[in-house]
């Protein structure tokens, strides 16, 4: 029996929020992936693009403030 490829929606809400899916459609989803190697590509960038906007921010303050002191103690 072949499963009809998920949409892009459905990996979406596979991968944000998969508590929000039924169990059926959660495991037929993910029996999907495992089978489909091109579909696990998508699903990984997917996720990576996903987890990506949830990272914090670099201290870019810390570094500015090293490299200041640096040049006050190199200026002395």
């Amino acid at each position: 029996m072949l499963l009809k490829r998920p949409s892009s929606e459905e990996l979406f809400e596979f991968i944000s929020i998969p508590q929000e899916l039924s169990w059926l459609k959660r495991n037929k989803i993910a029996l999907q992936i495992r089978l489909d190697s091109k579909l696990n590509a998508q699903v990984e960038k997917l996720r990576d693009t996903w987890t990506s906007y949830f990272k914090p921010e670099p201290d870019v303050m810390d570094s500015v403030m090293r490299v200041y002191s640096k040049l006050r103690s190199d200026e002395t």
